[in-house]
């Protein structure tokens, strides 16, 4: 979080970590982190709540 901080005060754009990757590390960089965020909360963030209301039953 630090460096996303430090990369948010270097450049003054408001824009995502995928962009702030793409910009430090590479277009593949900024890809993959994209994606991998998507995939986080398109299939990990349901199937933790399904996991979470399976233990509260």
């Amino acid at each position: 979080m630090r460096m996303l901080g430090e990369m948010a005060c270097a450049m003054l754009d408001s824009s995502s970590f995928s962009t702030y990757a793409s910009k430090a590390i590479g277009p593949w960089a900024g890809f993959t982190i994209g994606w991998m965020y998507w995939w986080f909360w398109v299939l990990l963030v349901p199937l933790e709540a399904t996991a979470a209301a399976q233990i509260l039953q």
